[in-house]
């Protein structure tokens, strides 16, 4: 969706305003752990998943440990009423097993 409304395009959103930008965090319809992710990208590749590590034994940035510091979880309330999108793969696990899909066709 590139926010161009022409016609048989969708109509603009409730509260959509292309003069007045706004920024909007995107996820998907399940927000989760980047541990638990990482765990089902593991498991669909047949793979153990990474030992975990402490945050202090990363030598991260200090901005970088912030992020993980601070393990906010986006969710997806915004994307259907204010940007009229439905995504194609409404979670984490649906991505990662298309992602894993035509990884697999492409090497067949």
């Amino acid at each position: 969706h590139t926010g161009h409304h022409g016609p048989g395009s969708p109509a603009p959103a409730r509260g959509y305003n292309p003069d007045s930008p706004i920024r909007i965090n995107l996820a998907d319809h399940k927000p989760a752990p980047q541990g638990d992710v990482v765990r089902h990208a593991a498991a669909l590749l047949g793979v153990e998943p990474p030992a975990s590590q402490r945050l202090e034994d990363a030598n991260l940035s200090p901005m970088a440990q912030s992020f993980y510091v601070s393990r906010r979880r986006v969710g997806s309330q915004v994307i259907k009423p204010e940007l009229g999108i439905d995504l194609l793969y409404p979670d984490y696990e649906t991505g990662l097993a298309a992602i894993l899909q035509a990884e697999t066709q492409q090497i067949s």
